[in-house]
């Protein structure tokens, strides 16, 4: 933007400014601007910042679904945060597990699972860095995949979430419980925090992060 340009926006936001106030009056007009500034904050505090990852393709897809994230978060969409949130889980865990196939075979066959799943090769990941897999972060990490799946294969015209999770967890109370509590609780925050946490920790063990 030129000198000129910069200029002229900025006095088309100080007489925007100027209008607003006359129009609505100083009470309100700092009422609006305070509700603006709030709304942004709390948007950008699920912003994760990827510009540490050395690999341009791993960067680039993981800003994109970032992007998706805010864009949830900006229509208060807790579901779709979720979502969202685990294309990125789940890309960084299937590349994790493809990194260290051996392994990943080797934790499979010795724990004896029926079949491999996402939710195995969050087994795995905890495992290999040698975090609690009852923590709390576990927990949570799979309360998202569990919502995303539970929402994402619902039967046609079943709307209620809770009900989705129910359904799509019948077999296992306490995962079913725990995902319910869950979604009850809505908070971005934490699905932003396990999300950052799980992929730079990732990232920094295969060496992408600078």
């Amino acid at each position: 933007m030129s000198e000129h340009q910069s200029s002229l926006s900025s006095s088309f936001y100080s007489n925007l400014d100027t209008i607003l106030q006359s129009v609505l009056g100083d009470d309100i007009l700092l009422a609006v601007n305070h509700a603006v500034n709030s709304y942004v904050e709390t948007v950008n505090k699920c912003q994760i910042n990827y510009a540490d990852v050395q690999d341009d393709d791993i960067k680039n897809q993981l800003e994109d679904d970032n992007k998706m994230m805010l864009i949830a978060r900006s229509r208060n969409d807790f579901v779709e945060y979720c979502k969202c949130a685990t294309l990125s889980i789940e890309s960084v865990l299937r590349y994790f597990k493809d990194i260290n196939k051996n392994n990943y075979e080797a934790f499979f066959d010795n724990n004896n699972f029926p079949y491999k799943s996402k939710y195995i090769e969050l087994k795995f990941w905890f495992d290999f860095m040698n975090e609690n897999r009852m923590s709390q972060e576990y927990w949570d990490l799979e309360c998202i995949l569990r919502l995303r799946d539970a929402t994402s294969h619902r039967k046609l015209g079943l709307a209620d979430v809770e009900q989705m999770i129910r359904e799509f967890n019948n077999r296992n109370a306490v995962i079913r419980d725990k995902t319910i509590l869950f979604y009850k609780n809505r908070n971005f925050e934490k699905v932003k925090n396990r999300t950052e946490w799980l992929i730079k920790k990732t990232l920094v063990n295969l060496q992408i992060l600078r």
